[in-house]
């Protein structure tokens, strides 16, 4: 019997021991009796330390109640196992998730006690948590770019107009200063459009080579004259920066938000500091990067000594118009615009905050490992006609005539179509007969790229612009190039429309020209 007896508890320990959840058998009046070794690893506590603890005493002060309950009542009641999230702590103040199951265990019909069983859920949990935020960042992305789209549509036309008006030569001088202030607060809020399309990942960042530094140079030197005397900002730049892909103006948005959160966030004195390095990320640190491709990172921190938010804030500040500023202090569109821009540059953000004691932002982008075509923006010197036959194709009614306006007005033969449908037949049944046909991306019966596609198999060398608010993103950008000639992002002036299309049609002519 008493070999029997040893061989069953051999197999128990032998069960318990190698299970991956935590065992333990604890007496009514809480005291612990047997834990396994993953119990003891969950809460890394040694086994000869574990008589100094009481089995309510390992978990959160808040949950302590609902634990005494299903441990003295509920099994009792029900004489079956209960189950429960709870909180469990760490040494160091370390608060894990835990999914507890408690079940009855009974000697001779009585219950005497209970035996635990506890599995580790916080990685699972913050998985989940992670994987839903993005989803919800996602959702929000896409309504942001259709508002913006919207948007573009309507500052297209206030921006036309007023280059028409601008154009007109009998304009009496006193209306001059008038349509300057109307392009003015067009192109501001153009600008905050594009901190909606920026956030919703659909902006197309012009990239080139460059190094973080000159970005954090320009930006501190602005913020110097914009920080007041009580805020003091330091800067430790890396001698050696290794260069990245980068969209400057876009990156020095990034920091200037991040500043100027800072800069609020401190009520009287204090600090904010940017320092910059080359990291080369280890296995972990790459996984719990999941935006970045490769372990070798420029490292940007800005940190402040500012108020901090709380814990429960963290996960929302992000989201566009999420923000805890006072009532016309602030857009909440600054954060999501960093997140958006940041994505776009393939990198990954952190943030670490304590009330009272101040916030760090962590940015990864990756190193620039092969050479890139820099991206040169011209200015517009002066604005030259023709008198090509073009096609414009557009689903918004006043759009089409704004831009049949500033065509014809600079000497253009110009057709519409109001629809991709009527696109594709116009250009079918007039054989192909045009020197370029513009398209915007986004419409409701035909997209763009499909009506594009369709013109390609009607006239294989048709010249074609797309024309959007919403520039694709780089795998689609890459796809649309080899589809169409060029791209016109809205919204457009006179000059940037006929400088588009004059560049166009001459670059195609020159070199059908060079092929005969």
């Amino acid at each position: 019997a008493r070999q029997r007896l040893l061989a069953s508890e051999e197999k128990f320990r032998s069960f318990a021991e190698t299970i991956d959840e935590g065992v333990a058998i604890v007496a009514s009046s809480g005291k612990v009796e047997y834990v396994n070794k993953k119990f003891l690893a969950i809460f890394n506590i040694p086994r000869k330390e574990l008589p100094h603890y009481s089995f309510i005493d390992l978990f959160h002060k808040d949950d302590r109640e609902l634990i005494e309950d299903i441990c003295n009542n509920q099994i009792k009641k029900h004489g079956k196992s209960q189950k429960a999230q709870v909180r469990g702590h760490k040494p160091h103040n370390k608060t894990l998730l835990l999914e507890l199951t408690v079940s009855p265990r009974r000697k001779e019909g009585e219950i005497i006690g209970a035996f635990v069983v506890l599995r580790d859920i916080t990685e699972q949990k913050m998985v989940e948590e992670h994987l839903f935020q993005a989803q919800k960042m996602d959702s929000i992305g896409t309504l942001a770019g259709g508002i913006a789209h919207d948007f573009n549509n309507i500052l297209t036309e206030v921006l036309g107009y007023a280059s028409l008006l601008e154009a007109e030569e009998d304009i009496p001088e006193r209306h001059k200063g008038k349509i300057a202030q109307i392009q003015e607060h067009t192109a501001l809020a153009a600008k905050l459009t594009e901190q909606l399309l920026t956030f919703s990942r659909n902006a197309k960042p012009e990239k080139r080579p460059m190094l973080l530094n000159e970005v954090v140079r320009d930006t501190t030197h602005f913020l110097s004259h914009s920080l007041p005397d009580s805020i003091t900002l330091t800067t430790r730049l890396a001698k050696d920066l290794n260069p990245i892909s980068g969209d400057p103006v876009q990156l020095q948005q990034v920091l200037m938000n991040l500043c100027l959160n800072a800069r609020d966030a401190i009520q009287d004195k204090g600090k904010i500091f940017i320092r910059t390095e080359n990291v080369e990320l280890n296995t972990d640190e790459l996984k719990s990067l999941p935006g970045l491709s490769q372990s070798s990172v420029v490292h940007i921190r800005v940190s402040d000594s500012g108020s901090g938010m709380a814990a429960d804030i963290l996960p929302h500040i992000f989201e566009p118009f999420f923000t805890t500023k006072e009532k016309g202090r602030g857009t909440g569109l600054g954060l999501s615009t960093v997140y958006g821009i940041v994505k776009g540059h393939c990198g990954e953000i952190k943030v670490h905050s304590v009330t009272g004691e101040g916030t760090t932002f962590d940015i990864y982008f990756p190193v620039l490992l092969e050479p890139e075509a820099t991206i040169d923006s011209e200015k517009i010197d002066s604005v030259m006609g023709g008198d090509e036959k073009i096609l414009l194709i557009d689903d918004e009614e006043d759009i089409l005539e704004l831009s049949k306006m500033m065509l014809e007005k600079f000497g253009y033969k110009v057709i519409t179509a109001e629809s991709g449908e009527r696109g594709v037949e116009i250009f079918e049944d007039k054989d192909g007969n045009f020197d370029l046909v513009i398209i915007d991306l986004i419409m409701s019966d035909m997209d763009g790229k499909k009506c594009a596609e369709h013109i390609r198999t009607i006239e294989p060398e048709a010249t074609i612009i797309l024309s959007s608010g919403l520039l694709p993103d780089q795998k689609e950008g890459e796809d649309l190039t080899s589809l169409v000639n060029g791209f016109l992002r809205k919204p457009y002036s006179l000059p940037t429309l006929m400088k588009k299309v004059r560049e166009t049609i001459d670059k195609v002519k020159g070199k059908v020209k060079k092929e005969k």
